[in-house]
């Protein structure tokens, strides 16, 4: 126990006696088993996964009934598996046998419940364990069934007997099944000491609300953000280009519906200006990449929707590109003496594949025009005024971060900036010149700052725009992000994002496990709560259907992005980190409720790679 946290005892409790009692406590504790932790990787709005990988603690309920129930046959787990994943709605599933049956298996769900929490709870002091319990209202209930002895024969059938009295007399009352539904959640809380999820909650998928609703009243959770986090706060902050961007990605994914639905921010106004202005017929580049048949607007608008934001989008980056760091294309497009628009890039000339843009003069590429100025303000004021919006993007400011140390991992979403032979990237922010843990520490102050002040400054911004897709950024980590050639230009070779350094040697087993060192030592040297022995980053999807391998540098470095969400494949990575080793778990593909209760589906992980403790780890090598 550190002088720090004896002084902080000391000033808490003034009384001798109770600071020496509390100290002993204290360092008891930290001769428990170290809880479980889940190092989750780009959610990207993938909703129905992310809860059910919460529901089944990405595999561990499976292996702890297994473990610990293994006298039950394989259809009787399998039928709890279900009630520990959706409890009331499997026992209505239930309820459709005869009542004598549905009462037995009810009866035999609660024991095993009450066995499962008393053998998860010995993780825990017995403090916690009463404290989890009496968190329910049906807390005497659930005391009784879990913690009654079974090793004495004479005991075992006496509470046997007043167990199964107590059972029925809930079932009489019409309250078996809340009983049997609060200690389910009993049981996975106890399952769970942190979740970490390690950038790049929303985008993609549908349910960006609903799983910051969910994270606004966890506080077992810790964020890092990832470089779509920062574009939906610096957005929401109030930065012009973020806005314009981040209508254009969920334009380009059509997924609108989480802007206008979701977070009460129109899109009308950019409908009407796109219907109106682009009448010809939009290029491939501007093509919802997903086609969905519920939208309120027809493919064809979508995507003269895009089109028009991503017009905006890239005068202001043209207006901008020495503070943004980004190459200005539209400033070089030039039209030829035939009226045709072109491109020069690298010495070659491209014709660009969409010819339709009325609002662009070449001679002054970067002005918006009046209508184009009253649909930005028109969206920038919306995304300010959205209150929903504001609490989940001050909740991701306040409760997040560049990094997070725990277990002895380091977790950040993309990169450390590096040079190309491994040393730490010297960055300027704001004119300070700064490196690793220290670049990270301040970029933290600064975008935690932009949500405390009610007009923050654009150089602050910009720092958001920066972190989403600014060359070699700390979560973006690459050259810079190729929409406009992508969109508009046939020559693949203009598509390439380069990886940045930090990606490079990464992938070369010469440098790896030099370049993990040099990271780890410099987060470690400026204070730590465990000794740093592993990385946890993602943001590029590890292709392992190519042989990629998501551990790098000799086991030092794992890589967690392996395709959460639909759009990216819908595989996914999930790292679980326990008292007896680290574990990371390939999922499966998305599976509903309904799945899961009608025909036995569910999202079984496979471990990947595994690296077990020589003996068990304690609170005291933990944070």
């Amino acid at each position: 126990m550190s002088d720090a946290l004896v002084q902080a005892l000391r000033r808490q409790y003034p009384d001798a006696q109770r600071c020496r009692i509390a100290i002993c406590e204290l360092r008891s504790l930290l001769e428990l088993p170290a809880g479980t932790t889940y190092y989750f990787c780009d959610i990207h709005g993938q909703g129905n996964k992310f809860f059910h990988i919460i529901n089944n603690k990405a595999g561990t309920l499976k292996r702890k009934i297994d473990d610990v129930l293994g006298h039950l046959s394989h259809d009787e787990r399998v039928r709890l598996l279900k009630i520990c994943y959706y409890p009331l709605e499997e026992l209505a599933w239930e309820k459709t046998s005869s009542p004598e049956t549905y009462n037995e298996l009810v009866e035999e769900h609660l024991f095993s419940i009450g066995r499962l929490i008393r053998h998860v709870g010995s993780k825990t002091t017995r403090r916690e364990f009463y404290q989890q319990i009496e968190s329910s209202l049906y807390h005497a209930a659930i005391l009784e069934l879990v913690t009654a002895s079974n090793d004495d024969k004479i005991i075992r059938n006496n509470a046997l007997t007043y167990q199964k009295s107590l059972i029925a007399e809930y079932r009489l009352a019409g309250l078996q099944e809340e009983l049997v539904s609060e200690m389910v959640r009993i049981l996975k809380n106890l399952m769970i000491h942190k979740y970490v999820i390690n950038g790049d909650i929303p985008d993609r998928g549908p349910d960006t609300a609903r799983i910051l609703d969910h994270l606004m009243t966890d506080t077992r959770v810790e964020i890092n953000w990832g470089n779509h986090d920062l574009m939906w706060m610096g957005a929401a902050a109030g930065s012009e280009e973020l806005v314009a961007e981040l209508v254009r990605i969920q334009l380009r994914y059509d997924n609108y519906d989480v802007l206008e639905q979701e977070y009460d921010i129109t899109l009308q106004p950019l409908a009407e200006f796109a219907a109106t202005t682009y009448l010809g017929q939009p290029a491939r580049g501007f093509s919802p990449s997903v086609h969905s048949d519920q939208g309120r607007y027809d493919p064809g608008l979508v995507a003269r929707m895009q089109k028009a934001i991503a017009v905006i989008l890239w005068k202001l980056e043209a207006s901008r590109s020495d503070a943004l760091g980004i190459i200005p294309y539209l400033s070089m497009v030039q039209r030829t003496a035939a009226g045709r628009l072109v491109i020069e890039i690298d010495g070659l000339t491209h014709e660009l594949l969409d010819q339709d843009f009325p609002t662009l003069d070449p001679l002054h590429s970067a002005r918006l025009t009046r209508s184009e100025k009253r649909i930005l303000s028109g969206l920038v004021a919306s995304f300010r005024k959205s209150a929903r919006l504001q609490r989940h993007m001050s909740m991701l400011a306040q409760r997040g971060s560049l990094y997070h140390i725990q277990d002895g991992i380091l977790s950040f979403h993309a990169t450390v900036p590096v040079n190309d032979d491994g040393s730490l990237k010297t960055m300027s922010v704001l004119g300070e010149p700064l490196a690793g843990r220290a670049l990270f520490d301040r970029l933290n102050t600064l975008y935690k700052q932009a949500f405390s002040e009610k007009k923050p400054r654009q150089e602050i911004l910009d720092l958001f725009y920066l972190g989403w897709k600014g060359p070699h950024s700390w979560t973006f980590g690459k050259s810079g992000m190729e929409t406009f050639t992508r969109a508009l230009v046939a020559d693949k070779s203009t598509h390439v994002e380069k990886k940045s350094a930090y990606y490079v040697l990464l992938a070369n087993p010469d440098s790896a496990e030099s370049l993990a060192k040099t990271i780890m030592s410099d987060f470690e040297s400026m204070g730590s709560p465990s000794r740093i022995e592993k990385i946890f980053n993602g943001h590029i999807p590890v292709k392992i259907e190519k042989d990629e391998s998501a551990v790098r540098a000799g086991g030092s470095v794992i890589c967690g992005d392996g395709g959460f969400s639909v759009a990216y494949g819908d595989i996914g990575f999930v790292l679980v980190a326990t008292s007896s080793g680290i574990y990371l778990n390939k999922l499966g593909h998305s599976v509903t409720a309904e799945e899961i209760l009608a025909r036995n589906a569910d999202i079984v992980p496979v471990i990947l790679w595994e690296e077990r403790f020589s003996e068990r780890k304690q609170l005291s090598a933990c944070n």
